[in-house]
């Protein structure tokens, strides 16, 4: 997945505070549960000698409201004084609970809950216009939402034998196809400035037919579930919306590995384990990372040993640091996408990446 959103994490200098937990109030206990993490949080920072203002920051963090149904899992990570990620995505962590404070923040958690996703946006069309919502995983919060009202006027048809109904209908269906190109041209604006994936264009049947035929892009998926009008089922399309989401997910990996397999056949392009990958990293060679986050956390490296590896100040020379972190932090840094899948799937080697060009052709 694209890193966009850790770049500026990057920008600020260590050492980082970093908390990741489940946040999701699912039943009546939600709220204890989070008095406890909240507790364990407190005790562990202030064991590793954190600022009192930093610890309450944190804590007020965790205890906003998750912004979402359900299960939720939130990162935190602060940085010289200010919250540089707050992030919550739906669903388990996968991880659990981590709080730590080092010179890289600990990114895993994040990684696992965030990876798989891809921007995109939903369309709810009527014939008066739309609501336009910009979302980065399904059941989470908007990133963006606009509320678009086209034409009101005749835009119902006549019913028929009244004198003037041919032109009280094509009245109305101008009316319609001009609020159609209303919704059409806000997609294209928020495609170019969210870089989104793909829309799921939803709603009135009429108005999807005229703003599906403007576009006329097969980034367009249309879905019948969910609709603007009050009673339009939401649970039927986030359903239809996480089953478009795993789609390209499952479309990107396939993709990644048949060039990573073509790569190793040829011995180009492809560079394999953790000290090749390190090296490509350092010279801004990688175009994505691929690596089973939890194998490459138990193992540490030095990142003194890779000269021009690119990190925040103070990283460089802080020792040994959990690998994962390094590999999320330098690929972030040099605009390279980080991948996570299990070992299995990669015949055993933890840690790969593939390159924008090699160095060795």
């Amino acid at each position: 997945m694209q890193l966009t959103t850790l770049r500026p994490v990057f920008e600020h200098a260590g050492p980082y505070v970093t908390v990741h937990a489940d946040v999701g109030r699912t039943d009546e206990h939600g709220l204890d549960r989070l008095d406890a993490i909240c507790t364990t949080a407190r005790h562990a920072l202030e064991h590793r000698g954190v600022d009192p203002d930093r610890i309450a920051l944190v804590e007020e963090r965790l205890r906003e409201q998750p912004g979402m149904a359900g299960e939720a899992n939130r990162t935190i990570v602060l940085a010289e004084d200010d919250v540089v990620l707050d992030e919550t995505l739906p669903g388990p962590s996968g991880w659990g609970e981590e709080i730590e404070v080092a010179a890289l923040p600990e990114l895993g958690p994040w990684l696992l809950a965030a990876d798989g996703g891809c921007r995109f946006a939903v369309v709810l069309a009527d014939r008066e216009g739309a609501d336009v919502e910009v979302y980065d995983v399904p059941g989470g919060p908007p990133t963006a939402r606009d509320e678009l009202h086209g034409e009101t006027r005749d835009i119902s048809k006549v019913a028929p034998g009244d004198w003037a109904q041919k032109q009280y209908q094509r009245r109305a269906e101008n009316v319609w196809h001009g609020n159609a190109e209303l919704v059409a041209q806000r997609v294209r604006e928020l495609v170019d400035e969210h870089d989104l994936r793909f829309v799921a264009l939803a709603g009135d049947e009429r108005a999807r037919s005229e703003i599906g035929h403007i576009l006329d892009d097969p980034m367009i998926r249309p879905v019948t579930a969910g609709g603007r009008g009050a009673g339009a089922s939401r649970e039927a399309l986030d359903e239809e919306l996480e089953r478009l989401v795993a789609e390209y997910a499952a479309h990107d990996v396939a993709d990644l590995m048949q060039r990573m397999e073509r790569g190793l056949a040829t011995g180009s392009g492809v560079a394999a384990g953790a000290e090749a990958v390190l090296e490509a990293l350092a010279r801004a060679e990688v175009e994505a990372v691929v690596a089973d986050v939890r194998a490459a956390h138990d193992q540490t490296v030095d990142p003194h040993d890779y000269p021009g590896l690119a990190l925040p100040a103070g990283a460089a020379d802080a020792g040994p640091l959990p690998l994962d972190d390094v590999l999320l932090a330098a690929a972030a840094m040099t605009g390279a996408e980080c991948v996570s899948l299990p070992e299995d799937r990669m015949d055993g080697e933890p840690v790969r990446a593939l390159l924008r060009w090699d160095m060795a052709d």
